[in-house]
């Protein structure tokens, strides 16, 4: 004869499963519906719950088009630094070119600073973000008409 083992849970999976227990909910994963689940897994694909709490806009769309924008500019600055290794860097008589190339290549540690700072970024005043999110789209599409007008000089 069998006896059925006892399973101590933590606080915080008492909490989902009571939680569970009073609403209806599906698994992030595979959309299996957890409710009334006695252990804090998902009986269909077999991951572990938690209850959390995010905001009601999820990701900030400022800072989600911010993080976007340096991340073009970081990507181009990547293709500027495979140039400049394979011709050498920009010629000192063509400044603007050489503006533009070495903005490029300084941006490419940008989406990193933007993707460490979002939770600060949340807690900014709404113009701010936006001042931020309208500079960074301004840079990404003016810099590559700028590249561009520089080459055909």
């Amino acid at each position: 004869m069998t006896t059925p083992v006892e399973t101590t849970h933590s606080p915080q999976d008492e909490l989902l499963l009571a939680y569970l227990a009073e609403h209806e909910a599906s698994c992030p994963v595979c959309g299996y519906n957890v409710h009334r689940i006695t252990v804090p897994r998902c009986p269909e694909c077999g991951r572990g719950l938690r209850l959390r709490l995010r905001t009601s806009d999820g990701f900030s769309r400022t800072w989600l088009i911010t993080l976007m924008c340096a991340g073009v500019s970081a990507g181009i600055g990547g293709v500027m630094v495979c140039m400049i290794a394979r011709w050498g860097p920009p010629p000192s008589r063509e400044p603007v070119l050489a503006g533009v190339v070495w903005c490029y290549v300084a941006s490419m540690p940008l989406p990193l600073v933007v993707f460490w700072l979002r939770r600060a970024y949340a807690r900014w005043p709404i113009a701010l973000r936006a001042v931020l999110m309208s500079v960074a789209v301004v840079l990404t599409v003016v810099m590559p008409v700028v590249f561009v007008i520089a080459l055909n000089r």
